[in-house]
């Protein structure tokens, strides 16, 4: 999936930047520009154009984007 999501943006609650997202499918995202703050499972990391990560099912994750960021998402299984 090719995702896109402007600076600022707190996915997946604008609200509630502490209300996770946990879904039963392996996430592998790869950041294709821009640069984003992500906590998996209480794991903070910020990543930047090329760099990765594999979240696994159930994990609770949030994301904040600190630049107009694209993303390739890609789930297992596929969730569409």
């Amino acid at each position: 999936m090719h995702v896109e999501m402007k600076a600022g943006v707190i996915f997946p609650n604008q609200q509630d930047p502490n209300e996770p997202e946990i879904h039963p499918h392996e996430q592998i995202s790869t950041i294709i520009s821009g640069r984003m703050k992500i906590v998996v499972d209480g794991d903070e990391r910020v990543l930047g154009a090329g760099e990765s990560i594999a979240i696994p099912p159930n994990a609770p994750h949030t994301a904040e984007f600190l630049e107009d960021t694209v993303i390739l998402e890609v789930f297992i299984p596929p969730i569409m």
